[in-house]
């Protein structure tokens, strides 16, 4: 499974859609802002921000729950659009359920967040950043 995210402000929030409100924080990480591929399979995901491969990976952060079977991905500059689609009585995830329903098992792309199913997983188990010899992160994975 492919999707292209977009990082306008290189501040990636990683979490479980049904849990993404505006208070979101984002990664204690600055990316380069850009557009960047994610795949994802059934034992996690991959950001890929450069071609260069990792020399050393280090935990961002550790798991989550993920009750929805979802992990999503956005910028932070998404978070306000996305957490103001709702309107009584839909809201935001309800909308974005709707969508996930019309394409299981793929990513779906919708309102700056780019979701991705956990395929049997209810967990992210970790998030890790993979730095190339020169201390530039090339990846960032969610491991389910």
């Amino acid at each position: 499974m492919h999707a292209t995210l977009a990082l306008p402000t290189g501040r990636l929030i990683v979490g479980d859609p049904s849990a993404l409100f505006g208070d979101a924080k984002p990664l204690d990480l600055v990316l380069p802002p850009g557009e960047y591929q994610v795949s994802a399979d059934g034992s996690g995901l991959e950001l890929r921000l450069a071609d260069a491969e990792p020399e050393r990976w280090e935990t961002l952060a550790p798991g989550f729950d993920a009750p929805s079977g979802y992990v999503c991905l956005l910028d932070e500059s998404a978070l306000t659009d996305f957490t103001d689609l709702g309107d009584e009585p839909v809201d935001e995830y309800e909308l974005l359920t709707e969508r996930l329903r019309e394409h299981p098992d793929e990513p779906v792309e919708f309102s700056g967040l780019v979701v991705f199913p956990l395929a049997d997983a209810d967990r992210v188990r970790a998030l890790r950043a993979g730095c190339d010899r020169n201390g530039r992160c090339t990846r960032i994975t969610a491991e389910f």
